[in-house]
């Protein structure tokens, strides 16, 4: 008897216990925006303004408090940092900035163009210079794991890996609603990484990624 190649021998016949499920619906906001989240590796040289990215980081990340943020975090820890680099947004000096999600404000760290040095630090992204801002998140990778030490060695960094993963779906999706252009880089040199970045992320942080936001370029290849 012939085997169907769809089934996996192991779980036994799929098709038997297969359940057709009703297609999504086509309307709706929600589905709309999903439909319009893209990846984008390539921008306009056109600034931003602050009221945007203030409106991106008040939506996205921060919180009215110091307990409840618009994403999820293991034990409400919120463990992830997030460095603010702004090159040409409007009403912004060029300068790196911390973000303070409860208060929502931003500390001033160090003045200048830093697009040069982060882009350095990544494999292949040199395209970052041309980007008007981009977030930084970093993280305590040892302080994380010693809060989750009884529980399993390891699990401290996952979660923060999960964090920074709600917060990557957040901007993607906030930049979708307002036709800008996002993408998440991890593909990041660690030796480089920690050199070009030592003053502007806090100390014993490493770079877990790279969120730039601007205007996706004309005719800008998407990617999912």
């Amino acid at each position: 008897m012939s085997q169907n190649p769809n089934c996996d021998p192991a779980n036994g016949d799929h098709d038997k216990h297969r359940i057709v499920l009703k297609p999504p619906q086509e309307g709706g906001p929600f589905a709309e925006l999903l439909r319009h989240r893209r990846s984008t590796k390539s921008y306009r040289k056109t600034p931003i303004d602050l009221e945007t990215l203030s409106q991106l980081l008040g939506t996205a990340v921060g919180g009215a408090s110091a307990t409840h943020r618009p994403y999820g975090s293991a034990h409400a820890r919120y463990d992830i940092v997030l460095t603010v680099i702004a090159a040409a947004v409007d009403g912004l000096a060029p300068a790196a900035y911390r973000y303070l999600p409860a208060e929502h404000a931003l500390v001033n760290l160090e003045e200048g163009d830093h697009r040069s040095r982060i882009a350095d630090g990544t494999l292949d992204a040199d395209w970052l210079t041309t980007c008007p801002a981009m977030l930084l998140l970093s993280v305590d990778l040892a302080a994380a794991n010693d809060a989750f030490e009884a529980q399993e060695a390891g699990r401290g960094e996952r979660f923060c890996w999960f964090e920074a993963g709600l917060i990557a779906q957040n901007v993607y999706l906030w930049a979708a609603e307002n036709t800008l252009g996002t993408v998440f880089l991890g593909g990041l040199d660690s030796v480089e990484t920690s050199t070009v970045a030592w003053r502007l992320v806090p100390p014993s942080h490493t770079m877990l990624g790279i969120l730039p936001l601007g205007h996706p370029a004309e005719g800008a290849a998407f990617e999912s």
